[in-house]
């Protein structure tokens, strides 16, 4: 379970957190982030990939076709 905090600014505004942002710097909890979450970012990024090199594939397949077809 995560602790909570939450705050309020001069305007009244109330912010909710997970992380102890207040006295920690923002690249530390930035860090500790992407630590946590490094799996989810692996494999988001490595999905992206192989969505790009499937459309590599199929606009060569397109363009051999077309080339074919039409001179």
């Amino acid at each position: 379970m995560q602790n909570f905090q939450i705050f309020k600014d001069e305007f009244n505004t109330l912010y909710i957190t997970t992380h102890d942002c207040i006295s920690k710097e923002c690249s530390e909890v930035l860090e500790e982030w992407t630590k946590e979450n490094l799996l989810i970012i692996g494999w988001g990024g490595f999905s992206f990939s192989v969505v790009q090199v499937f459309g590599i594939v199929l606009s060569s397949c397109f363009y051999y076709t077309l080339r074919n077809e039409f001179g």
